[in-house]
């Protein structure tokens, strides 16, 4: 499923590119898969932690999993709001993929993806919390 918006007839998937890239300067210095976002002071609750599971290298035209562990102090996480991957090539103005996971284990979300092509792509998270999207940089994936 690809998620595009137009205003006046223009794309803005350039909307989308600054907000990730924003993300992805602001979590520069964090390293790692994991984010454990700081406690929100709109939610009584303490912030879900992530930990994303992707592989480093895939065949193209075969499904990879990808999947997220989701906890809140410990324990899973059953019940958000959302759970998006969105994947990318590493290419200037490419088109980002985003990916409704679905709930497969305790605190367990996962999606499949096929890579169409060999290259360099780029995979995140979008997990969206009492309406707090908790996100991290992307990790590579080296497609052959």
């Amino acid at each position: 499923m690809t998620f595009a918006h137009r205003e006046k007839g223009r794309p803005l998937g350039w909307v989308r590119g600054m907000l990730a890239a924003a993300c992805v300067v602001a979590t520069a210095g964090c390293g790692g898969a994991a984010a454990t976002p700081p406690s929100s002071a709109t939610s009584d609750k303490p912030l879900a932690s992530v930990a994303m599971t992707a592989p480093r290298d895939a065949a193209v035209g075969q499904a990879v999993t990808l999947q997220v562990q989701v906890t809140r102090q410990g324990a899973p996480v059953n019940q958000l709001d959302d759970v998006l991957f969105e994947v990318w090539p590493d290419q200037t103005g490419a088109e980002h993929r985003m990916m409704h996971a679905k709930r497969t284990g305790d605190g367990l979300y996962t999606a499949s993806y096929t890579f169409p092509k060999p290259g360099k792509y780029w995979v995140m998270y979008h997990v969206i919390d009492h309406g707090v999207m908790i996100m991290t940089a992307p990790q590579s994936v080296q497609v052959h």
